[in-house]
């Protein structure tokens, strides 16, 4: 039959599973009827209908046996539950921390590091879920040969062929469920790398300025954190800090800078220089205008004079007024256009360098005041910081409350794991569910399993 303790080893669960668990499941199974008859006396017969007569108790019922075979399972139990949690967690943390100290780690690294183990635990499982199916197929096999049919004429076929049926369908699930059980492991590996996720932000939380001490002792987290202070509040440092300070609040305070700078500059160089080239283009427009009306007036004068020079028998002096007064009105509307395409171009012009010299001093008033506001800022930040700096920087490390953040973290990835291994434990001892009187195997398919009607220690309704 099929070793539980081979199933143990290959499952890489260690070696306190030993040769105890063969003979407490075993035994558990056929002695918890076998052995409820302890007592009966020599004298009871075979076939005698009244043979439980004079027994103490009734098979299955003798709470000696009862308590003596569930107290050696539950104890196994808990050995096989401590190994697999040193297998899975203990002893992967501690090669994890190890390594991390030796190479120095990131936090990248250590999780990376950590999932590898991990995987190696997976793939070791996966291996041995095929290799020692098939071990145990052949064991289960053997033993059907060995009780049924080596008796040479008193050979059984019939019962051997009904033996080999069993083990066929225990063992063409079996390596199935195994299978089931590495996904299980890899499930709770998931869960391990989103708590040691967690376990980093304890350390974020309670002491943000020193990532290393996530993997010290207290005493040594202690030192470090006094020796780092010590290093953080150096005057250079203090300065540094201010310059990220600085920096985290340098947006906010450009902006102010810029509207205070656009209305300064507005105010006293965009609004002065708009009005004075107004004014300036006004007074030239007005002048171009005077200097035009005046020049077809006196045009308009002398184109009269001619015209009386020339007399009334010329086309000329005939049609004075007519004549020269239309071309008194073409050096109007001539000197009018041109006067106004000049008054837009000096408008233009002006605007231009107003705005240039708006932006100019503008940027200057920026520049000016984004300097003096960053010197008085981080002046003011460096005697803010200096004066309890040390002290400041100790109280936002705080290692006691990171380690029992940590702590809780652990525990609750210690609860998983545990969980995964004694429902291992419990899904191994169950698959070894034997006949009690012939010892052939009885598969869960068809109702095999740990002894029904015995609680197990712990369970509810047991002891």
């Amino acid at each position: 039959m099929f070793s539980l303790r081979i199933l143990t080893a290959a499952l890489c669960v260690c070696g306190v599973a030993s040769a105890r668990l063969r003979r407490v499941n075993a035994t558990a199974n056929a002695t918890a009827s076998a052995g409820a008859v302890a007592k009966v006396e020599e004298k009871s017969l075979p076939g005698d209908p009244d043979v439980h007569d004079d027994w103490d108790y009734a098979p299955f019922e003798d709470p000696d046996v009862t308590e003596k075979y569930t107290g050696a399972e539950s104890v196994s139990e808990t050995l096989f539950v401590l190994a697999c949690k040193a297998k899975h967690k203990n002893d992967i943390d501690g090669k994890a921390r190890d390594k991390a100290k030796e190479e120095k780690f990131t936090e990248k690294e250590f999780a990376a590091y950590v999932k590898k183990l991990q995987d190696t635990n997976l793939a070791t499982m996966k291996e041995a879920c095929g290799h020692t199916n098939n071990k145990a197929s052949i064991a289960c096999r053997k033993h059907c040969t060995d009780n049924w049919a080596s008796g040479g004429a008193a050979s059984l076929p019939l019962k051997k062929q009904k033996c080999l049926d069993m083990c066929t369908k225990k063992h063409d699930n079996w390596e199935a469920e195994c299978m089931d059980q590495v996904d299980n492991l890899q499930q709770v590996f998931i869960s391990e790398q989103g708590n040691l996720a967690n376990t980093k932000k304890c350390q974020q939380i309670h002491c943000k300025d020193f990532p290393a001490v996530l993997m010290m002792k207290e005493d040594e987290a202690k030192d470090a954190k006094k020796e780092g202070c010590k290093d953080l509040c150096t005057d250079k440092q203090i300065k540094a800090k201010c310059v990220k300070r600085w920096g985290l609040s340098a947006d906010t305070a450009s902006a102010a800078y810029q509207d205070e700078c656009r209305e300064e500059t507005t105010e006293g160089t965009l609004d002065p220089c708009k009005d004075d080239s107004q004014k300036k283009s006004d007074d030239d427009a007005k002048k171009c205008k005077d200097d035009g009306k005046k020049k077809c007036d006196d045009e308009h004068k002398k184109c009269m004079d001619d015209a009386k020079a020339g007399g009334d028998d010329t086309m000329i002096g005939a049609n004075a007024d007519s004549i020269c007064g239309v071309r008194k009105d073409v050096c109007n509307t001539q000197s009018t256009e041109k006067c106004m395409d000049e008054f837009k171009e000096s408008l233009d012009k002006g605007m231009k360098k107003c705005m240039k010299e708006f932006k100019e001093e503008s940027k200057k008033c920026f520049d000016d005041k984004l300097e003096a506001g960053e010197k008085e800022f981080k002046d003011k930040c460096f005697d803010d910081i200096k004066p309890t700096c040390k002290e400041d920087c100790e109280d936002r490390c705080q290692i006691r409350d990171m380690n029992d953040c940590k702590e809780d973290m652990i525990k609750k990835a210690f609860g998983v794991t545990a969980k995964f291994c004694k429902q291992l434990w419990r899904w191994t001892f169950d698959s070894e569910q034997i006949d009690m009187k012939t010892g052939d195997p009885i598969p869960k398919e068809i109702g095999g399993g740990r002894f029904k009607n015995i609680k197990r220690l712990g369970d509810k309704g047991g002891k």
